[in-house]
């Protein structure tokens, strides 16, 4: 702890906000990789199963007929599909230990089954909940997989090798990101928001979140610098700013209208010739893969009711988006009240539930999370942000808002209920760096004068608490899931 105190006290010399938030990625990140049980990260056995479909070729899942119900999936080896319902046996019947949370009933099973390389006989698995992820979305696990797999590696190093892939792409998006940001203090907003615990768990696990999370922050860095503090981007930055709009959309559709942001980036800051034709390009070819890949994967609308049974046979699409047309005012009660009794979970959510055994983060952790992004918050710098782009930012938060409940209440809630079911806190992580910078470049200095001194003790401190909470979480969820 004395070592950590001195490399925390000698960042000003050593360290900045980039650099620091590597080393911690890295040293976290690689501790959720190899702690977190195999395919214990939430919905990990079903983003594995869409990983390796991919991994073999093909784009899109398949109708598969009665299995489970109908539903979509693929073909994946006999014993990833064997390990995959032992996993899941171990997850439904938990071994209760602490706060109704779960534990490893059967370590043996996870060292019998990761030992083992593919088997040649296939099986059809249906993952009808990933079904609807592009093949960008799994772009790094993939990359991880399939090169264990030509080597003929057994399944744990599969599965650690997409982990990996999927951390290296986060640290390498985020610490851009913070390195385009690095002439104003708004990069520590950026920094505190990497390194929740939620955001960092999610980045070490096979997951579509990685990439959703590592796009839309490396994405809002080059918004901020652009269209809140007026600085050119650098031609690299500019073009990564255009591929950056045609991604988002296929990596997660709901945070498509983040692309209308370029529309209001002036020409001038983006050194790329044909600079306002080629922003209409990119937002046309995002958009149009958003439409593209939405009707390719139309009919995979019930994946609850199909994974889950009886009790939710009352879901259905069709019948809740007539129900909503008919009561578009009870529609509206529903997602307001969802929000106002559930904000609680979110906000644990956010911070922190880690693994599919949902471990909540400590409540020091999410103090100590809420304490730092609050200290970054009061030290953003100013920034001369027209009324019309704020609204614009803050608009295109809000519609982020309403598609993902929208999309939750159509396609995941039963019919008529009260409440929008599954939406969880990790959600709003891609909404957060523009939701807070926008406010802050308005008040910023007026609590904290942010004199050179006053601005060296808060980074240090930010440091701190974003360590302590990594370090309490982190050792909650081994601690936990495994003893």
């Amino acid at each position: 702890m004395r070592y950590c105190m001195d490399v925390i006290a000698n960042i000003k010399n050593r360290l900045n906000a980039a650099n620091t938030f590597a080393i911690i990625a890295i040293v976290f990140g690689i501790l959720f990789v190899f702690t977190t049980p195999l395919l214990w990260g939430a919905d990990e056995t079903t983003h594995f199963g869409r990983v390796y479909q991919i991994t073999q070729g093909h784009i899109r899942s398949v109708y598969i007929g009665d299995v489970w119900g109908t539903g979509y999936g693929g073909y994946i080896p006999a014993n990833l599909f064997s390990f995959i319902k032992a996993v899941d046996a171990d997850l439904l019947h938990p071994n209760t230990t602490i706060l109704d949370t779960r534990r490893v009933g059967t370590p043996n099973i996870y060292n019998q089954f990761g030992d083992q390389k593919f088997s040649k006989q296939k099986v059809i698995y249906s993952f009808p909940n990933t079904a609807t992820y592009s093949p960008v979305a799994y772009a790094p696990s993939v990359v991880g997989v399939f090169i264990t797999e030509k080597l003929n590696l057994n399944i744990a190093s599969m599965i650690y090798a997409g982990r990996l892939c999927d951390l290296a792409f986060y640290i390498l998006c985020v610490y851009f990101a913070l390195k385009i940001l690095r002439f104003t203090r708004t990069k520590w907003i950026i920094f505190t928001v990497a390194l929740l615990p939620m955001a960092l768990f999610q980045a070490s696990i096979i997951t579509a979140d990685t990439t959703t999370n590592a796009v839309a922050i490396l994405f809002a860095a080059l918004i901020i610098k652009s269209l809140i503090y007026k600085k050119p981007l650098s031609k690299l930055e500019s073009i990564l700013l255009l591929l950056l709009a045609i991604v988002l959309p296929l990596v997660k559709p709901i945070y498509v209208f983040f692309d209308f942001l370029i529309l209001f980036i002036p020409k001038q800051l983006l050194r790329i010739s044909r600079g306002t034709i080629l922003k209409i390009l990119a937002l046309v070819v995002g958009l149009i893969g958003f439409v593209v890949w939405s009707y390719i994967t139309r009919n995979v609308t019930d994946a609850v009711r199909l994974m889950r049974g009886d009790f939710w046979q009352s879901i259905s699409p069709p019948a809740q988006i007539k129900y909503a047309e008919h009561h578009i005012i009870t529609a509206g009660v529903i997602v307001v009240r969802t929000v106002f009794l559930q904000d609680n979970t979110y906000l644990s959510q956010l911070i922190g539930w880690l693994g599919f055994d949902y471990v909540p983060a400590p409540a020091m952790a999410i103090i100590s999370s809420l304490g730092a992004m609050g200290l970054a918050f009061l030290i953003i710098d100013k920034a001369k942000l027209s009324k019309k782009h704020a609204y614009a930012i803050l608009a295109v938060i809000l519609a982020c808002f309403v598609t993902l409940f929208a999309t939750l209440y159509i396609t995941f809630t039963r019919v008529k209920y009260p409440e929008v079911e599954g939406v969880q806190g990790r959600y709003f992580i891609p909404l957060l760096p523009l939701l807070l910078v926008v406010p802050g470049v308005y008040i910023s200095n007026k609590i904290i004068s942010g004199t050179s001194v006053k601005y060296r003790f808060i980074c240090q401190l930010i440091v701190c608490l974003v360590l302590f909470s990594l370090t309490v979480s982190a050792l909650k969820f081994i601690y936990v899931t495994w003893y």
